[in-house]
């Protein structure tokens, strides 16, 4: 009788576990790009300690996280269909409202924001046998934001950035308020690094960084070079 009736009990689990599992996969996605507002351009980021999105499934309280990629777009997979609030934070462009979304399938969205910092006029090239020089134009679009540094970021991927990179040369800039465009020239010289090999090719990223509160590095688009 206790078999019989321990196999009973096993049964019951069994039965109640496959009903509790019985729920469909999660088959949507959240994708798009962080968009200048003004330019169109998307806001590069950090794929390391970067911009993320925080969302919340209405009628949950679990908070999840996607990652911004180094071209300022995002995907997040694996979703169940249903009504989100989304946000992006630790971000590198003015804060945004939190986005209220209904999610299903493919759903695309485009963040368009402020960015703190625009860089452009990039050049960088070798300059000299051991020598790369980077000219680049940084800009603020809130003129009440100043800028603390600029730096040149080396690494062998193309994901280089502030927290990815072999070597990096900033100039420290202090906080100070451009009323106008302001170029900047910085010159490396890898013959003063261990970690820099001649004769194979590197990538070469611009990045500025705000004095706004938690503010995460702007950027241009990284370049290669073979060394």
């Amino acid at each position: 009788m206790r078999t019989l009736h321990y196999t009973a009990v096993v049964a019951l689990i069994l039965l109640t576990a496959c009903k509790l599992d019985n729920y469909p996969a999660p088959d949507s996605s959240f994708q798009g790009v962080i968009q200048d507002s003004s330019t169109g351009e998307p806001v590069q980021s950090d794929i390391v300690n970067g911009t993320l999105l925080h969302y919340y499934e209405n009628g949950y309280t679990g908070l999840q996280s996607g990652v911004i990629r180094n071209d300022g777009s995002f995907r997040i997979g694996q979703m169940f269909a249903g009504d989100y609030k989304i946000i992006p934070v630790q971000t590198n462009f003015e804060p945004v409202d939190t986005l209220k979304i209904r999610v299903s399938g493919q759903t695309e969205y485009t963040f368009k924001v402020d960015p703190y910092i625009r860089i452009s006029n990039v050049n960088i090239i070798s300059s000299g046998s051991t020598k790369v020089s980077a000219t680049f134009t940084v800009e603020t679009v809130n003129k009440e934001r100043g800028v603390m540094k600029a730096g040149l970021f080396v690494h062998p991927e193309p994901n280089v950035g502030a927290y990815l990179c072999v070597e990096s040369r900033e100039l420290t800039i202090g906080g100070m308020k451009l009323d106008a465009p302001a170029t900047y020239t910085i010159v490396f010289d890898y013959s003063e690094s261990q970690f820099i090999k001649p004769g194979r090719k590197y990538w070469f990223r611009v990045g500025a960084i705000s004095d706004a509160p938690s503010a995460r590095y702007n950027y241009a688009p990284a370049v290669d070079l073979d060394l």
